[in-house]
């Protein structure tokens, strides 16, 4: 735990992004979803393709203490799916495919679809 408060103080949004999900869980950690939103946000800024779309699912379901909001959470995916975020990709396609995604269609979900496959394993969706 210290090395990971130590990542995070010199910037890390990958430690960012971890020491969120240990608070969101509580792992190691009191639970605090206001702090796992606020690190979650933080390395979000910080251009963290899971910490964009881990908002995308929180703001999709309105978890950790926030209202549902599918436009920011399709904000959130489609950010991560420009970092070529493997499960980023597929949030976008199923929101293209809910027709949430105005001018889009199913050879666009396609597209994301194919290129979510490609960029990574089921173990890197996480």
């Amino acid at each position: 735990m210290a090395q990971l408060m130590r990542a995070v103080e010199t910037g890390s949004a990958e430690a960012r992004y971890q020491l969120a999900q240990l608070y969101e869980e509580g792992r190691g950690v009191g639970q605090d979803e206001a702090r796992a939103m606020a690190l979650y946000r933080d390395a979000a800024e910080r251009g963290h393709a899971g910490a964009l779309n881990d908002l995308g699912f929180i703001h999709l379901q309105g978890e950790l203490g926030q209202e549902t909001d599918s436009d920011l959470a399709l904000d959130y995916f489609r950010r991560a799916a420009d970092r070529r975020h493997p499960a980023a990709m597929f949030n976008f396609a199923a929101m293209i495919d809910d027709g949430k995604v105005p001018g889009r269609g199913a050879a666009d979900a396609a597209l994301y679809l194919y290129r979510a496959l490609r960029a990574g394993t089921a173990r890197s969706w996480g």
